[in-house]
């Protein structure tokens, strides 16, 4: 278990609510940036770390954001499950949206194809309405570059809520 550095500091209320999943854990979790810019809910990636001696999970958008946050219970965090368990209960919307990604892992985030099932399940869509997934897959592709934007620009997206994505080219 990492215990995390001194430079990632978090204050003692925020540790005292923070919960452990198991880590690489998917976990869904209520952000006022993301409700008030029309993202709905936030899905991260944990990694468990262990600050100040208790072992608590943190979360990044995946991809290159080295941006990680606390995984807190008033959040409301529900747990997807890890990568795999994702993938091999929901087997043929996973192969389905693979080859909409572009039929190769190299071609898409595992955050990107997590929420793109979620939301396909959450839809109803079947795995051979090919023409819906694309639309699923490019929307939860929209979502993890628009949260990211979210991650960098703070101050922006809570002041100009919500953001005109498009003006962004997002």
């Amino acid at each position: 278990m990492q215990e995390l550095e001194n430079r990632f500091s978090f204050p003692q209320e925020l540790v005292d609510d923070a919960l452990a999943f198991p880590n690489g854990s998917f976990v869904e979790v209520d952000n006022t940036l993301y409700e008030a810019n029309n993202l709905g809910r936030k899905v991260m990636q944990t990694q468990t770390v262990r600050i100040g001696g208790k072992e608590v999970s943190v979360g990044t958008l995946g991809g290159d954001m080295a941006t990680y946050e606390l995984v807190v219970s008033s959040e409301n965090p529900v747990n997807l499950g890890g990568f795999e368990s994702i993938i091999d209960t929901h087997h043929d919307l996973f192969l389905a949206l693979h080859r909409v990604f572009g039929d190769s892992v190299s071609t898409y985030q595992p955050i990107e194809m997590v929420i793109a099932i979620r939301a396909a399940v959450e839809s109803g869509v079947s795995p051979s309405d090919a023409d819906r997934l694309g639309r699923i897959a490019g929307e939860a592709r929209s979502q993890v570059k628009r949260g990211s934007w979210i991650a960098n620009n703070n101050v922006a997206a809570f002041a100009k809520a919500p953001v005109d994505w498009r003006s962004l080219g997002l």
